[in-house]
C-alpha cells in the first residue's frame, strides 16, 4: 500500500513517475521505495517521459498560474518550458519528434479553449492544426485520437451526462475529423494507443438511476464495439489520468497507482514508499485566522477562535487558556459568554456531529457538551444576560432557545425562505428578535421578536418591504433599534440618464411600547443638559407588536453604508464602511496609501450626537456590561471605552496575541475537513434521500483515503471525489487559496511577439482602454513609444 496520496503516473522502461507531496517522484515499476525528482512543494500535474527517457515535462503551479516544466531524469535539474499565463493547461504528451505536446487557451478569446501546442526544448512552441483537447494521441502512422475539453474531471463530476462532457473524435492524417461512438452520452478522456488499438477511459457503463456503483474504467476500441478492459469497483475508485508507453497502462486510483502490464493482463497495484513526504506540524501565526473574539461582562477577556480552537485570552497580560476542543481535530466557532456565570459556550464537533460545549475557563470540571446531533449544522448562537439561555439558528431555518442546564431546546420560529440573522436577547433575557428573509424576497428581511417566558408565537414586527438587519434592543430594554435600507434618494448616473440608490443604509429606532417615545428628535418637555441614561439594565417594556411598522424613526444621522449595530450602555454602535472603493476597485486607481478606512461610529442618547470611536478596524464585539468594544484589524485586536473619541480620546489598548500559542497537526485538521464537508452535503443536499446514495457508505469508503494526503492540493482532490459521488454537477470543492504563489504571476505587455535574433519582434500592439485602470496597454503607454515591428532585446537589464 502506497504511503502517500499517488496522483498522474506515467511510465518508462523501468520507472513510474508520479506526483505526491506536490512533487515529482520516481520509482521501479515493481514497486519499493521512491526518490523525489523536484521540490517545488507547488501543486503538480500530468508529468509525462519523454521518448527517449531522458526527460520529463510536467504542469507546475509554482509561479501562480500552470506552465510547462522540464525535468532531468538523472540530475533533477527542472527549467521553465513556457510564459504563457494561461488558467487553463494540460500536458499531453511528447510528439514523436521530441517535443512536448501541450493544450493551452494562452491568447484565446476564452479559457476553456484549450488549443494544442508542440513545444521544443528550448521553449518555442507551434500552434498545431489540430484543434481543442482535454487529451490527444497520436499513431506512429500519423493516426490521430483526441477528446474535446470538458468542465471538469470525470472523477469528480461522477457519471455525468450532458453537454460539458469530452468526446472522442478519431482522424487519419490531413483527412478530417470523424466522432466516435457518437452516441455515447458519458464523458470519454485519456485517448491512447496501444499498438493498433485506441484505448480509453469512460464511466459509459453506469446507467441510471443504478448507476452509483459503476466506476470509470479503461474500454478498447479495436473493432465496432469498445469492450471493457478493467472492471474496478467502488472499492477501487475511477481510473484516474491513465496514460501508456505505447504497451502497459497506468493510472491512479484513491491514491494508488495501479498498472495493466498488458491487454490480456490483470491489474495490479504497485506497492511504492514515499519517504519523508510529510505532512509535518507547524506553529500556528496568532496574527492569522482569529476569526471570533466573544468579551465577558467586563470585557477583561475575551473566547477567542483562533484558526477552529477556542482559548480564554485576557486582554491585559496573563496566559491564554486552550478551552476544551482546541486540537487540530475539532473545530470550534460561534462562541458566546454566559453572562456573570464564569461559563462560556461555543458550537463544536468535538464528538463528531455539531453540538454545544458549555465550559468555565480554568475549570476542565465544569465543562460537558450538550445537544450534540439534535440541532443541525448551527449557523449563529447568542445567550441571553443572565447565561441560562441560549438562541441558536440552524441551517435549517430553526429558531430554538436552548435551557443550558437541562440541555434541552425547543422550537420558536422558523425561517422558510433562507437564514435568519443576527439573534439578540432584550437586557432582562425576555425578549428575543432576528431578522428573516421576506417569502419570495431573500433579499429582504422583515424583523420578529419572540417572548421566550410563555409559548406564544413570534411575531413580525416589521412588514419586510426593506432590508431590515442587525437588530438589537437598548440597554434600557425601552426600545428596537436596527439598520435598515429604507432611504430612497436616488443620485444621477455621471455616464447615463439613469439613477441608481446609493447609501440606502440608516440606523432607526422602534420603541417597543406605543407609548414611549424616542429618545430623540421633538419633545414637548424639551432635552435637558446633563441626562444620563440609566446604565443597569431594566425590566422590558411590553412589546406592542400591533402598529409596530408605523412607530420606527431614523437616528438623525445620515444615511450611507452601515453594517454590524450593536446596543452599547448609553447608546449604539455600528460600523461605517469606508466609501472611495468601488465594486472593481479602479476609484483608487494610482493612488498611494490606504482606502478610507471602515470607523466605528457610537450614537449617545445622552448627548444626542454621534461620532467616531475607532477609525479602521474590520470587526468588532461589546463587553456584556456595553462599556467597552473589542476591535480587530488586520489581524490586531484593541480594546477601548465606547464612550471615546478618535480624534483626542485616549489610546486603545493593543492586545497581546503573542501568548496564543498552538502546534497544528495538518494531517488531523484535514481529517477534520473531511469530516464536516460531508455533513455539509449530507445536511444541505437539495434531495433529503441523498438522490438515492448511500452517503455513509461512500463518507466511510473515502474517508480511509484521507489519512494517504500529504498536501492540503491532496485533500482537495480527495474530497472532489468524495462530493462526486452524488452524480451531481454544480457540487464544487474550492480551495480558500489560489495554487501557488500569486506574487510570481505574469504580467502581460498587450502584445503579439515573435522571436528575432536578437530579441522579440512586435508583431502586433493591443489596444488599452483608457477608463479601465486594469486595461492598459503597457507598451503604447506614456513615454515608451513602442512600434509594431520594433524588437524586445532585454527586460530587466536580461
Amino acid at each position: 500500500m502506497a504511503s502517500a496520496y499517488l496522483r498522474y503516473p506515467h511510465i518508462h522502461d523501468d520507472l513510474v513517475t508520479f506526483v505526491a507531496a506536490d512533487d515529482l517522484w520516481l520509482a521501479p515499476v515493481g514497486g519499493g521505495r521512491a526518490w523525489r525528482l523536484t521540490s517545488d512543494h507547488a501543486p503538480a500535474r500530468q508529468p509525462r517521459f519523454s521518448p527517449d527517457g531522458e526527460h520529463i515535462a510536467f504542469v507546475s503551479h509554482r509561479d501562480g498560474h500552470p506552465e510547462v516544466m522540464l525535468a532531468v531524469v538523472a540530475t533533477g535539474e527542472v527549467r521553465r518550458l513556457t510564459y504563457w499565463g494561461s488558467p487553463m493547461l494540460h500536458n499531453l504528451g511528447w510528439t514523436a519528434d521530441g517535443r512536448v505536446l501541450a493544450a493551452s487557451s494562452a491568447g484565446e478569446a476564452e479559457s476553456r479553449h484549450t488549443v494544442t501546442k508542440a513545444i521544443a526544448l528550448d521553449g518555442t512552441s507551434e500552434r498545431l492544426e489540430i484543434g481543442m483537447a482535454w487529451g490527444a494521441a497520436i499513431r506512429s502512422d500519423g493516426r490521430q485520437a483526441l477528446v474535446t475539453p470538458g468542465s471538469r474531471p470525470p472523477a469528480w463530476w461522477k457519471r455525468y451526462r450532458g453537454g460539458s462532457a469530452p468526446r472522442l473524435w478519431l482522424r487519419d492524417e490531413g483527412s478530417a475529423w470523424q466522432r466516435i461512438l457518437g452516441d455515447d452520452e458519458a464523458s470519454i478522456v485519456d485517448p491512447m494507443w496501444i499498438g493498433d488499438a485506441l484505448a480509453f477511459v469512460s464511466d459509459r457503463a453506469a446507467r441510471f438511476p443504478d448507476a452509483a456503483r459503476e466506476q470509470a474504467n479503461i474500454w478498447i476500441l479495436d473493432g465496432d464495439e469498445p469492450r471493457q478492459v478493467t472492471h474496478q469497483t467502488e472499492a477501487d475508485g475511477y481510473v484516474r489520468d491513465a496514460a501508456t508507453d505505447g504497451a502497459r497502462i497506468v493510472w491512479a486510483s484513491r491514491g494508488r497507482i495501479r498498472i495493466l502490464d498488458s491487454l490480456d493482463a490483470e491489474p495490479r497495484t504497485l506497492d511504492i514508499d514515499v519517504p519523508g513526504a510529510g505532512p509535518d506540524p507547524f506553529a500556528l501565526d496568532p496574527s492569522e485566522h482569529l476569526t471570533q473574539l466573544a468579551p465577558d461582562h467586563g470585557g477583561n477577556a475575551s473566547v477567542a477562535i483562533w484558526r477552529g480552537k477556542p482559548f480564554w485570552l485576557t486582554h491585559r497580560s496573563g496566559p491564554a487558556r486552550a478551552l476544551p476542543g482546541a486540537d487540530s481535530g475539532v473545530r470550534t466557532r460561534e462562541p458566546v459568554v454566559l453572562g456573570t456565570t464564569g461559563r462560556v459556550a461555543y458550537v463544536t464537533d468535538i464528538e463528531g456531529e455539531d453540538g454545544i460545549q458549555i465550559t468555565s475557563p480554568g475549570s476542565e470540571q465544569d465543562s460537558f457538551p450538550i445537544l450534540t446531533g439534535q440541532l443541525g449544522r448551527v449557523l449563529h448562537l447568542a445567550a441571553a444576560p443572565k447565561g441560562k439561555v441560549l438562541a441558536a439558528i440552524s441551517h435549517d431555518g430553526a429558531i430554538r432557545l436552548i435551557d443550558v442546564e437541562a440541555g434541552s431546546a425547543r422550537d420558536i420560529g422558523r425561517s422558510t425562505q433562507g437564514e435568519a440573522l443576527d439573534p439578540r436577547f432584550s437586557p432582562d433575557g425576555r425578549y428575543l428578535v432576528w431578522s428573516q428573509p421576506t417569502a419570495g424576497e431573500g433579499e429582504l428581511h422583515a424583523l420578529w421578536i419572540a417572548d421566550t417566558t410563555g409559548d406564544a408565537d413570534p411575531v413580525r414586527v416589521t412588514d419586510g418591504r426593506f432590508h431590515d438587519h442587525s437588530p438589537d434592543f437598548t440597554r434600557d430594554g425601552k426600545h428596537l433599534v436596527f439598520l435598515s435600507n429604507r432611504t430612497f434618494d436616488p443620485a444621477y448616473s455621471a455616464q447615463a440618464f439613469d439613477l441608481s440608490f446609493q447609501g440606502a443604509t440608516r440606523p432607526w429606532l422602534m420603541p417597543l411600547s406605543a407609548t414611549e417615545p424616542a429618545p430623540f428628535g421633538p419633545s414637548a418637555e424639551g432635552w435637558r443638559f446633563g441626562a444620563k441614561t440609566v446604565k443597569r439594565a431594566l425590566k422590558s417594556a411590553e412589546l406592542d407588536a400591533e402598529g409596530a411598522e408605523q412607530r420606527v424613526v431614523p437616528f438623525p444621522v445620515p444615511s450611507a453604508d452601515y453594517r454590524d449595530l450593536r446596543s452599547t450602555s448609553g447608546g449604539v454602535v455600528w460600523v461605517a464602511e469606508g466609501s472611495d472603493v468601488g465594486t472593481l476597485g479602479s476609484r483608487r486607481a494610482g493612488v498611494a496609501g490606504e482606502k478610507q478606512p471602515n470607523t466605528l461610529v457610537r450614537w449617545s442618547f445622552d448627548d444626542r450626537e454621534s461620532w467616531v470611536v475607532v477609525e479602521g478596524l474590520d470587526s468588532y464585539e461589546i463587553s456584556g456590561d456595553g462599556e467597552r468594544v473589542i476591535v480587530s484589524k488586520d489581524g490586531e485586536v484593541q480594546i477601548t471605552r465606547v464612550t471615546r473619541k478618535a480624534d483626542g480620546g485616549d489610546d486603545p489598548i493593543k492586545v497581546d496575541l503573542s501568548r496564543l500559542r498552538f502546534t497544528l497537526d495538518p494531517a488531523a485538521e484535514w481529517l477534520q475537513m473531511f469530516d464536516e464537508n460531508a455533513r455539509l452535503m449530507r445536511d444541505h443536499f437539495w434531495r433529503e434521500d441523498m438522490d438515492g446514495v448511500d452517503w455513509e457508505a461512500a463518507t466511510a469508503r473515502w474517508r480511509e483515503v484521507v489519512p494517504l494526503a500529504r498536501t492540503h492540493d491532496d485533500v482537495v482532490d480527495i474530497m472532489w471525489e468524495h462530493v462526486g459521488e452524488l452524480n451531481t454537477s454544480h457540487a464544487y470543492v474550492m480551495p480558500a487559496s489560489p495554487l501557488g504563489d500569486e506574487t510570481l504571476r505574469l504580467g502581460f505587455l498587450g502584445a503579439d511577439l515573435s522571436p528575432a535574433a536578437d530579441g522579440w519582434t512586435i508583431d502586433r500592439i493591443l489596444p488599452g482602454e483608457s477608463s479601465d485602470p486594469g486595461a492598459r496597454s503597457p507598451l503604447l503607454a506614456a513615454g515608451v513609444g513602442a512600434a509594431v515591428g520594433d524588437v524586445i532585446a532585454e527586460i530587466d537589464g536580461s
